[in-house]
């Protein structure tokens, strides 16, 4: 009786060895298919993802673990390839953007050096001054947008005094207008606070008076209210009658309306616009209607 018992036990110790052996070799031959394929994927451009055929369920998860670890990594470098693209092309439609006032500076300092009137050499320089300015905005709009899509300067929510922001960033461009010929009607509310980017809000403001001063004529306004709970700030201008304006389109990079003209305008500001507001969790629209373009943008004031 107790040796049969030993020979019981033994027997099932055997088979118990046999088995988490042939287990222990399965798992060996699965971990070594599975570094082939993770070598195959690493060094082949490749939507394939790792499979293994088990029962053992810590090797079920940790091939699902690898699996979403590649795809949040194909989709990283498919969005780093986008960016990539992007910013390339921004380079390239800008450098011809910089290219037209450089070439004109360089003729308009020989005019200037060339000429013996007092008065010419005022308007020359009157002219070269508003070439660089114009330069120097250019740069500043690529400079800003490359970092906007490197996401190198994300925003920083504070609280901030919108309406106070408006008015100051509106009263910054009072001569530009002023030499436009610009009449503006001003709207906006009193004390109206968010918790927002003042700096992004700001860069907002400034390449919507900026493009009314590249693209309107005559007046322009400006309105900021409290509507549920959402602050609502627009700027509308009114605008050539020449232009088509497809509002549907004014936010595409280097977008213009009129392709004739060259008013020194890259056409990238309305895209910035409207990453900025996206990256402060706002929504942004453009409406055109009986002459007047309309750019809205609505901001939780977490009422």
């Amino acid at each position: 009786m107790t040796n049969n018992v030993y020979i019981i036990i033994i027997v099932a110790l055997l088979i118990a060895v046999v088995v988490v052996s042939l287990l222990l070799v399965s798992l060996i031959s699965q971990i070594r298919a599975l570094r082939k394929q993770i070598r195959f994927i690493a060094n082949n451009k490749t939507n394939q993802k790792v499979n293994v055929y088990t029962g053992v369920r810590q090797m079920r998860g940790m091939v699902n673990d690898l699996n979403h670890f590649i795809e949040a990594t194909r989709e990283e470098e498919i969005e780093t390839m986008r960016k990539d693209g992007e910013i390339k092309n921004t380079i390239v439609n800008m450098s011809h953007d910089i290219r037209t006032p450089l070439t004109s500076l360089s003729g308009y300092f020989d005019l200037l050096l060339e000429t013996n009137s007092e008065e010419d050499k005022k308007r020359y320089a009157d002219i070269i001054k508003e070439r660089i300015s114009s330069l120097s905005d250019l740069l500043e709009s690529m400079f800003f947008y490359t970092k906007l899509s490197c996401d190198s300067n994300p925003p920083v929510f504070d609280h901030c005094d919108v309406s106070q922001v408006m008015l100051t960033t509106l009263f910054s461009y009072y001569e530009d207008i002023e030499r436009k010929g610009i009449k503006v009607s001003v709207n906006v509310a009193e004390g109206i606070e968010l918790v927002t980017d003042e700096r992004f809000l700001k860069r907002i403001l400034q390449n919507l008076i900026k493009n009314v001063l590249a693209h309107g004529k005559d007046e322009m306004r400006v309105s900021l209210a409290l509507e549920g709970k959402h602050a609502v700030m627009s700027v509308s201008n009114k605008f050539d009658v020449n232009d088509e304006i497809d509002p549907t389109k004014v936010f595409d990079r280097f977008y213009q309306s009129d392709k004739t003209r060259n008013n020194n305008s890259s056409g990238i500001g309305l895209s910035v616009t409207q990453k900025l507001v996206h990256l402060i969790n706002g929504k942004i629209k453009a409406s055109v209607d009986v002459g007047w373009f309309t750019i809205t943008i609505a901001l939780d004031a977490g009422r």
